[in-house]
C-alpha cells in the first residue's frame, strides 16, 4: 500500500513539473505584434474577423480569432491547422485552403457537406467534416483512414 502511495505521489510531482516546464515556454503576443505573413493569411481568408489572441508555445503559434476560429502556424508562419469547429462567423474552413485533390473527393463521395478543421503535415493531411467525420490523406491525397 505505501508503494502504490510513493508511486501515486511520484506520478502527481512529475506531471506538476511538466505541466510548470510547458507553461514556462507559452508566451502571449499581443495582435498588433502578429508576423506579417500570419497577419496576411489571416487577411486573406478570414477578412471578417479580427485577431483576440496570440500564444507562441516553443515552436509553434496558437492563434484565436474573435469569432473562435483557431489557426496554428509553425515557427515559420506557415499553417498547420485551421479548426472552424466552433467558430460563429467562418463556421468552415475556405474552400481555398482546401487542396484540389481533396475537394474532388469531398464533393464526389460527402457532397453536401463542410469541412471544418483542416490539418497538413509533411506526411499527411486531415479532414474534419461537419458530421464530424474524420478522413486522412497521405502527401499525395490518397485517403488512409476514415474515422
Amino acid at each position: 500500500m505505501k508503494n502504490v502511495q510513493k508511486i501515486t505521489a511520484a506520478t502527481l510531482l512529475f506531471a506538476l513539473v511538466l505541466t510548470m516546464t510547458v507553461s514556462c515556454h507559452a508566451q502571449s503576443i499581443t495582435p498588433e505584434n502578429i508576423d506579417s505573413t500570419a497577419a496576411s493569411f489571416i487577411r486573406t481568408y478570414f477578412p471578417d474577423v479580427t485577431v483576440l489572441l496570440i500564444i507562441k508555445e516553443r515552436y509553434d503559434y496558437d492563434v484565436t480569432l474573435s469569432d473562435n476560429t483557431k489557426i496554428d502556424f509553425d515557427r515559420n508562419m506557415d499553417w498547420e491547422e485551421v479548426d472552424c469547429s466552433h467558430a460563429s462567423y467562418y463556421t468552415e474552413v475556405p474552400s481555398a485552403l482546401i487542396p484540389g485533390k481533396v475537394s474532388q473527393y469531398l464533393q464526389q463521395y460527402y457532397a453536401g457537406r463542410h469541412v471544418v478543421k483542416l490539418s497538413k503535415s509533411n506526411r499527411k493531411w486531415e479532414v474534419e467534416l461537419d458530421n464530424d467525420l474524420e478522413i486522412h490523406f497521405d502527401k499525395d491525397f490518397k485517403v488512409i483512414e476514415i474515422d
